[in-house]
């Protein structure tokens, strides 16, 4: 049991140096302990507020009243890009998915976790992420699947009638409609637009190298 003098000058030391490690080596008490003043847990108080909740005093969360603000983030995170799964012995997991090149939202979801359920190891998991760029074709295959069609176009004058084969995809969406053209064009894929929501694709080389990524729906 440490003294609240103990307490102050290692709260105090790690104002300073900004380092639990440092810290502990100066003043000989354990990293976990000055751990959990900082977030907050002072002597005594671990067991106590490690079962209440800031908003019902219940045992919800092991949520401390001095981090309501970080519950408060938390919970946002959680309920925009977030989950809580289950597994064996009653454990549960909350995770919450972010984009990587926004270093200090992730930064400050994970010590908003730290702060949050401070018995709890938070840590950080990459997910493999593919480049759309690597297989164009595919794309575009999927997007005619979804939202697109082969069919045979029919054109009559008095003397001939013309029919040829051709591609449509429509999309009430600017911007996926904006990457099915993008993606025509990476491909070599001459495109023009029907209408306000519908993207042609009619030429016969264009139609023929569609159908090499593409072919027909079944």
């Amino acid at each position: 049991m440490y003294s609240l003098d103990e307490v102050d000058r290692a709260l105090a030391l790690y104002a300073e140096l900004g380092s639990f490690k440092a810290v502990s080596r100066e003043t000989g008490i354990s990293r976990a302990a000055i751990r959990s003043w900082a977030l907050g847990l002072r002597p005594g108080e671990r067991e106590r507020r490690r079962t209440t909740c800031f908003r019902c005093g219940g045992s919800c969360f092991p949520v401390p009243n001095a981090t309501a603000h970080a519950y408060s983030y938390l919970l946002g995170l959680y309920l925009g890009d977030g989950t809580i799964s289950t597994h064996p012995r009653e454990v549960y997991r909350l995770r919450v998915f972010l984009d990587r090149k926004y270093p200090i939202i992730v930064g400050e979801c994970e010590a908003a976790m730290a702060i949050v359920m401070p018995a709890s190891r938070v840590g950080r998991f990459r997910s493999k992420q593919y480049r759309v760029d690597e297989h164009p074709g595919r794309f575009l295959r999927a997007l005619i699947h979804s939202d697109g069609s082969r069919s045979i176009n029919t054109i009559r004058h008095p003397k001939k009638t013309y029919r040829y084969p051709r591609y449509e995809f429509s999309n009430r969406s600017d911007d996926i409609r904006a990457l099915f053209c993008e993606y025509c064009d990476k491909v070599g894929v001459d495109w023009r637009r029907m209408n306000r929501w519908t993207i042609s694709v009619a030429r016969r080389e264009s139609v023929a190298l569609m159908d090499r990524h593409i072919g027909p729906k079944r």
